[in-house]
């Protein structure tokens, strides 16, 4: 729980993500500049995000200095 709590907290305030109403598990951003929609599992995150959000995310895990598996890209791999 303290994990999830931490991670959901990162989310909102330092990428400025929002959860939806009826799951606090799952975030959205939508502006002008960039999009994601994240899910928060047990032990893994889950995201359509465009590269923008994914350079943002990775930069605000290394400032925020948490410890991360390596991004997995399904589908496409010329994409992200």
């Amino acid at each position: 729980m303290y994990w999830w709590v931490t991670y959901l907290k990162h989310y909102r305030e330092k990428l400025s993500m929002d959860s939806l109403t009826y799951d606090p598990c799952l975030l959205i951003l939508t502006n002008k500049e960039k999009f994601s929609i994240v899910t928060i599992q047990t032990d893994d995150t889950l995201g359509l995000l465009d590269l923008r959000f994914a350079a943002l995310k990775d930069k605000e895990l290394r400032v925020a200095k948490f410890i991360v598996k390596p991004k997995e890209i399904l589908g496409n791999k010329n994409v992200l």
